[in-house]
């Protein structure tokens, strides 16, 4: 049996009633017992809560790199699964961070969460990792993975009735009887969408596991799909859903359409081959690529901040003390180091969406220093 410690806690709370180990997670040291409270608020659908707990220990002094990593993955899977793609840049950044301490499986699940955003090609790189999971053997990876690529789907207006049969039949092997919740809950969705005549018993086996389980956000998904199959129904199950939807902070389901791109993506063709590059800093911040207006409203402020300051000096390198000082002046050297580098993540990833690490052509790193580039055409 699992024992009482944040692991054993964890692996409770994706068995059955996750919100349970909260209490337990509360007696744990005080890193790793918000890393659990964090873990199992996810697991139940509280995506805020889950945020804020995740954040806090990302961000704390006291937690191993490790630990900090892990807990900035899932408040970027909990952002996402939000509907803020801000998250992404917390779940590239925790890949990278991943690799380097040598953490390979926490990586690749990682990198193949990424698939939550909608970027072109990550469902194919999820696709990819997921069968590298099969290969080596790794039955959670494979789980978790296919999880994952069925969501993705479902929000983009596709049916994801295979690889969602897959994840359920492995979380049922594997004793995970919260995340089958989840899967079960995205694949009576998919069927009542493909008109399977399983979709009505489906869609009443997902609810009644969803309650079963501890697991209140799943309900969602089976609300949802009662409202298809029994129309004379709909209002009422729609209301049932926005209530749990609401509760819960899940992204609003859309109905009808594929998931369009956020407005500020810039295609990746487009910012490879010409980026030119359009700064105003005084009168009001703005920056435009290749005459494409890019919205920096759902940036975090202080990585705004950078930004700004790194326009001003455009063309000239900045060292990072003078960014950390600037901008985290009570921070240790380490903690200023490790937020300067997530914000200059975050700011390449919105400003390049799917251009890779070390494949930036505005916001160089040199030495000690970043710089934002100019080309010739570049207007300041």
């Amino acid at each position: 049996m699992p024992g009482n410690d944040w692991a054993g806690l964890v692996r409770k709370a994706v068995a059955h009633d996750p919100l349970a180990a909260k209490q337990l997670a509360g007696q744990l040291p005080e890193a790793t017992g918000t890393l659990t409270i964090g873990v199992v608020c996810l697991l139940a659908g509280q995506l805020d809560q889950a945020r804020r707990h995740l954040n806090t220990v990302a961000d704390s002094r006291e937690a191993t790199p490790a630990l900090a990593t892990a807990a900035r993955l899932w408040a970027g899977v909990a952002a996402l699964l939000s509907g803020d793609l801000q998250g992404a840049f917390d779940v590239e950044e925790s890949a990278e961070d991943a690799e380097a301490l040598g953490l390979g499986w926490l990586a690749r699940l990682a990198r193949a969460a990424l698939v939550l955003a909608h970027r072109p090609g990550s469902d194919v790189e999820a696709e990819g990792l997921r069968a590298a999971c099969e290969r080596d053997g790794d039955r959670w990876g494979n789980a978790l993975t296919a999880l994952m690529i069925g969501w993705a789907s479902l929000y983009a207006g596709h049916h994801a009735v295979s690889v969602l049969e897959q994840a359920t039949d492995g979380f049922h092997r594997l004793g995970a009887g919260v995340l089958e919740a989840w899967s079960r809950a995205l694949l009576s969705l998919s069927l009542a969408r493909a008109v399977a005549p399983e979709a009505r018993e489906a869609a009443l086996q997902a609810e009644h596991l969803a309650r079963y389980s501890g697991t209140p956000g799943a309900r969602y998904f089976p609300y949802l799909a009662l409202a298809e199959i029994e129309p004379e129904r709909g209002d009422e199950y729609r209301g049932l859903a926005l209530a749990v939807q609401e509760e819960c902070g899940l992204a609003p389901l859309a109905t009808s359409a594929p998931v369009s791109p956020p407005e500020n993506v810039i295609p990746i063709g487009v910012v490879r081959s010409a980026p030119s590059l359009s700064l105003r800093c005084f009168g009001g911040f703005s920056i435009a690529i290749k005459g494409r207006p890019v919205d920096l409203s759902a940036v975090k402020p202080r990585a705004r901040a950078v930004l700004r300051l790194l326009a001003v000096h455009a063309g000239n390198p900045v060292h990072r003390e003078v960014l950390q000082e600037a901008f985290w002046p009570d921070a240790d050297a380490e903690t200023g180091a490790r937020n300067l580098h997530v914000a200059v993540s975050s700011l390449r990833s919105w400003l390049e969406p799917g251009v890779g690490r070390g494949g930036s052509s505005f916001l160089l790193r040199e030495g000690d220093a970043y710089r934002l580039a100019l080309r010739p055409d570049a207007e300041v």
